[in-house]
């Protein structure tokens, strides 16, 4: 499953909501992320945004973290383009992984004829599929 830059954000911003749940669940083993260098790159630089105020150590921490528990693989040209350019090393970090889920706040980015076979689940779905599963 590869995490939207969106998502990451938003779990560091706020201790309640969806996101937020979900880094936690991550980083207890529930679910493996996959990333590639490139997205952890954006989630780096994004992150480090100083109108986002995160806390420069937190946010290490947290990379370091997450490097330790995602697949980290390489990113495999997607033949279709999104509707937002940035969006694309999403989609191909979940083609390159071979991930059959990506979990963004922003649906409407990621239209599933464009996406296919890579399910699209907001944060919320993907909780509930989840909480289904155990």
């Amino acid at each position: 499953m590869v995490l939207d830059t969106n998502v990451v954000v938003s779990g560091l911003l706020s201790d309640r909501g969806a996101p937020f749940h979900l880094l936690n669940l991550m980083a207890t083993g529930a679910f493996l992320p996959c990333l590639s260098e490139v997205l952890l790159g954006e989630y780096r630089d994004v992150l480090g945004r100083s109108k986002l105020r995160l806390n420069a150590r937190r946010v290490a921490q947290f990379l370091a973290d997450l490097r330790g528990l995602a697949f980290v693989c390489r990113p495999a040209a997607a033949l279709v383009r999104l509707p937002d350019p940035g969006d694309q090393k999403v989609l191909e970090a979940a083609f390159g992984a071979k991930a059959g889920l990506i979990v963004t706040g922003n649906l409407k980015d990621f239209p599933a004829t464009s996406c296919a076979p890579v399910a699209v689940l907001s944060p919320r779905g993907f909780l509930d599929r989840l909480t289904k599963q155990t």
